[in-house]
């Protein structure tokens, strides 16, 4: 029986490997986390290509200054007030540059998040959870009477959760509505 391969497919299990000789940016309970740079990009391109990948996009004005907001989500000692329904607490286990490592106590139990400032609007969060592993590109985009906030999702799903991955977009939608674009709303909008 002859296997058939598409493009991506070839092309993913080409580039897979190239991770292996990466700087390690640090380890928590025995697991390596890589730099944040080429490994989420060759990680996230290799799922794309196994279709175990969630695209998800949410976008909303928010009637604040981009800076206010963009602030607001880069201070991780904020997110328990921020984001009470699922973090309970965090704190800065590294910083290196322009990427920040930041241990979260999630309800789900602690995980470790990398923090990294693209550009003056734009801030990429990787995070390593139980179930999956995500890369959030949050975007301060300044208008004329306030901001768009946009987050961008893309979820890779671990094994067996994978399985789901065609009916889950909804609720992944849902979620950072939820959990992340309306508090953040909320808390801009409310600060003077």
């Amino acid at each position: 029986m002859a296997l058939l391969y598409t493009h991506w497919e070839h092309m993913a299990s080409q580039i897979a490997p190239i991770d292996v000789k990466r700087k390690m940016l640090f380890e928590h309970e025995g697991a390596p986390y890589h730099s944040a740079s080429m490994t989420v990009m060759w990680s996230v391109l290799n799922a794309w290509a196994e279709g175990r990948l969630i695209h998800a996009v949410v976008s909303d004005l928010v009637s604040a200054p981009a800076n206010r907001v963009r602030a607001l989500y880069e201070d991780s000692s904020n997110w328990a007030r921020l984001f009470p329904a699922t973090i309970r607490g965090a704190r800065v286990v590294r910083k290196e540059g322009a990427t920040t490592v930041i241990e979260v106590d999630h309800v789900e139990g602690i995980v470790m998040n990398i923090l990294s400032d693209v550009s003056s609007t734009q801030i990429d969060l990787t995070e390593f959870k139980r179930r999956y592993d995500a890369t959030f590109v949050n975007e301060f985009i300044p208008e004329e009477t306030g901001m768009r906030y946009r987050l961008t999702a893309s979820v890779h799903l671990k094994w067996p959760y994978r399985l789901a991955a065609p009916f889950l977009k909804p609720l992944v939608l849902a979620r950072m509505r939820r959990y992340v674009v309306e508090p953040l709303k909320t808390a801009a909008e409310r600060e003077p």
